[in-house]
């Protein structure tokens, strides 16, 4: 069956879900899967029902692009956005004529509304309840059940709609005091709300427009085993292709694969230990301008066009990398994106380089085992992934310990998942022959 069939149907059943006006609605979405057209179809459908929605995010960041994005698709449409006294609002945002920027939900005019604001906004605003219909959470599985329960008074209805296998809550207290107990307040809402009432229904979104349909094998499995989902795009539809090799082996190879489709690649360094990978960083740089060097012709469907700098971003785990990398490139190629993988959530790149996060440990680190970091950058793409990597991930692997089943419930401990997940990518590279010695 046609995969634009199969996802606009999809999108379809879940509007006239949402307009039955259910009290709860669950929905998993894969990277690249279209749910910010969904979320805003969603509030937009509430508004002309004549009801009032509240859209909450993580960030201000977040609120902004989305209140671009929708004013430029429904310019006649009245917005708010609820900030903090502190927050620096953007010009564009803070004078156009569609959109009321206040620091109180009490100047939210009455009748129908689309109203934007954070979760920490929400949370510090006490003694709301029923203020609206509809409360929807974009990125939901970034909101922990604590920052959630917080926002849940405002209205009689939640729709949760998320990425299930992406960076997890940001915790930044001690949360020894909830080890086994698998409705901790620190959890993401979704799983919390799930385990809470397991005969809830869970809506999961079937294509990827992102990823190319050689990416799905890499990524779907490890990352996504209970949520099937396939590419937009097929085989031929998204590609690169290369008017000559360099000399350089592992690079010529590299090159050679992925002018034969290959659109996921782990270059690897041979094996060492260190606290910064300064040669990895400037393989990873060196990469970066032989690309462009090439000029090689990207294809994505109907559009073609000469790969440039602002085509390409580069991740790493940490901003002392980033930093590095933006030392490195930035003046000579600028518009390369080069971020951390927290910052990466949300946006794609035809092309993308990133650095494994497990690469160089001998025991990786509690943070590094987060697949959700790994899964961020494996999941930018349109055209091409490259992962950066020293061998011996699968031996770091052997020296982390796992954890057996937690004690209650017979959850797996968040670390066993981890190991899992990191060693069916690493399995699934190598049974597709997708590791180049570099």
């Amino acid at each position: 069956m046609n995969a634009q069939y199969i996802a606009d149907t999809e999108n379809e059943r879940l509007l006239r879900l949402h307009d039955q006006n259910p009290p709860v609605i669950l929905i998993q979405s894969g990277p690249g899967a279209g749910k910010s057209w969904l979320l805003r179809n969603m509030a937009i459908l509430s508004l002309i029902r004549g009801q009032r929605v509240l859209l909450t995010v993580k960030t201000n960041h977040q609120a902004w692009d989305m209140l671009r994005n929708i004013t430029r698709e429904f310019p006649r449409t009245a917005y708010s956005f609820v900030h903090s006294q502190s927050a620096d609002v953007p010009i564009d945002i803070g004078t156009h004529p569609q959109i009321q920027c206040t620091n109180n939900f009490r100047n939210i005019p009455n009748g129908p509304v689309l109203a934007f604001a954070t979760g920490d906004k929400c949370g510090y605003s006490e003694g709301f309840r029923n203020v609206f219909d509809v409360v929807l959470f974009d990125e939901a599985y970034q909101f922990s059940d604590a920052s959630t329960s917080l926002v849940s008074s405002f209205a009689r209805r939640w729709v949760f709609i998320g990425d299930s296998g992406q960076i997890k809550p940001v915790v930044t207290t001690d949360t020894g005091f909830w080890n086994g107990n698998v409705e901790a307040p620190y959890l993401s809402a979704p799983e919390v709300l799930q385990r809470r009432h397991p005969g809830i229904q869970v809506y999961q979104l079937p294509v990827t427009r992102r990823l190319p349909a050689d990416s799905i094998p890499f990524i779907q499995p490890p990352f996504y085993p209970n949520h099937p989902f396939v590419a937009l795009t097929g085989p031929t539809e998204r590609r690169i292709s290369f008017s000559h090799s360099p000399s350089h082996f592992g690079l010529a190879r590299m090159i050679s694969k992925i002018h034969k489709g290959a659109s996921m690649l782990m270059p690897q360094l041979p094996h060492t230990f260190t606290l910064q990978d300064t040669e990895i960083l400037d393989r990873v740089a060196q990469t970066t301008e032989a690309l462009l060097q090439l000029q090689p012709i990207l294809t994505d469907g109907n559009l073609q066009y000469t790969l440039r700098p602002q085509h390409i971003g580069i991740a790493c785990s940490n901003v002392i990398d980033v930093s590095y990398l933006q030392n490195q490139l930035s003046r000579r190629y600028p518009g390369t994106l080069i971020e951390t993988f927290h910052r990466f959530q949300g946006l794609e790149r035809p092309v993308m380089l990133i650095v494994h996060p497990l690469s160089g440990q001998a025991t990786p680190s509690p943070e590094a085992m987060e697949t959700g970091l790994l899964c961020v950058g494996l999941s930018r793409h349109r055209n091409l992934c490259l992962v950066f990597a020293r061998e011996g991930l699968g031996k770091a692997l052997d020296n982390t310990p796992r954890f057996g089943e937690s004690c209650m419930n017979e959850y797996r401990s968040a670390h066993s998942h981890n190991w899992n997940t990191h060693t069916l990518f690493m399995k699934a590279m190598k049974q597709h022959d997708r590791i180049i010695p570099f």
